[in-house]
């Protein structure tokens, strides 16, 4: 069986902000964007098991107003932050080959090509701090390959899911007359375990790992965490309290290393990313278990975020 789905999604959106630094500055933004974005996914099934679908979609990322304003925000007497006026949007052609195995299992070939991405830019300025700022970069894509396992089950009441990702991501700006480049291999992978306990119990463990990863100007080095859960359902399994925590080890602290022509540095986030939390639902209807089937799940979710003000 053979399957087309065809889709053209056309957006106008237009904005304008006036924004006062001080009483007597002000800095008008104004923009308008049409454009369209089209989608083509091709399905074929090679059997009752196996599928192969062909995906390609258009997407944009617009600069928020915050990164277009040219007011500066002082971090310390060395580091300064400000946006850039002259900030287009960006879009990204975004293309993938899909192998799914008995709904549970795919591997996925995929490719990106970002035109204008945006990105932080690092530069000195004449009292040689350190100047902070968004940019369009000349060139940005990644390819790779991602595998993906659902319901894994290694003894009874215990699921594994998978998500495998082996990305080359390179990038390129002009700084001068020069070409630079940022271009790196990155591998990840995220497991979550579920375990169900006695008394309508179940435990969550869940982690992820990420290589060294390009960005831009910058490199963000390897980093994992690890995160737990406990589940208790009551009522019919309609009200349900999880109890979690996440960050166990307090390792989710991205540290950061960014290279220009002008300068090289280092910095690292400290933010107190370990936490513990309940949350308590009820469920009126019982809805249906999402899996791997719903080939572009995942971008159907990103259309309520596309349009970024």
């Amino acid at each position: 069986a053979f399957q087309i789905d065809l889709g053209l999604r056309f957006e106008d959106a237009a904005f304008k902000s006036t924004t006062a630094h001080k009483p007597d500055t002000a800095f008008t933004v104004q923009r308008s964007y049409s454009n369209f974005f089209p989608n083509l996914t091709l399905t074929y099934a090679l059997d009752a098991a196996q599928k192969l679908s062909v995906n390609y979609h258009r997407r944009v990322n617009r600069p928020n107003f915050k990164d277009l304003s040219p007011f500066v925000e002082v971090n310390d007497p060395y580091l300064y932050e400000k946006g850039n006026p002259a900030l287009k949007p960006e879009f990204a052609n975004n293309m993938e080959l899909t192998w799914l195995f008995k709904n549970s299992y795919s591997l996925q070939l995929r490719y990106s090509q970002r035109q204008n991405a945006i990105s932080k830019s690092y530069n000195l300025d004449e009292q040689r701090r350190t100047i902070v700022m968004p940019m369009n970069l000349e060139h940005a894509s990644t390819v790779g390959l991602r595998f993906n396992a659902a319901n894994i089950s290694p003894v009874k009441k215990w699921n594994i899911q998978l998500n495998g990702n082996l990305m080359y991501s390179s990038f390129e700006w002009l700084a001068g007359n020069d070409m630079q480049q940022n271009r790196r291999l990155v591998p990840s992978l995220q497991v979550q375990n579920t375990i169900s306990l006695p008394f309508k119990l179940s435990l969550d463990l869940n982690g992820f790992w990420n290589g060294a990863t390009a960005e831009g100007q910058a490199t963000i080095a390897s980093l994992w965490s690890m995160n737990t859960g406990v589940r208790k359902t009551f009522l019919q399994d309609k009200l349900t309290l999880y109890i979690y925590g996440n960050d166990l080890f307090r390792t989710n602290r991205p540290q950061i290393t960014f290279s220009s022509d002008a300068m090289e540095g280092k910095y690292r986030e400290l933010y107190d990313s370990r936490s513990v939390g309940i949350n308590l639902s009820y469920r009126l209807h019982r809805g249906k278990k999402d899996n791997l089937k719903s080939e572009g799940g995942n971008d159907r979710l990103e259309e309520g975020n596309r349009i970024n003000y």
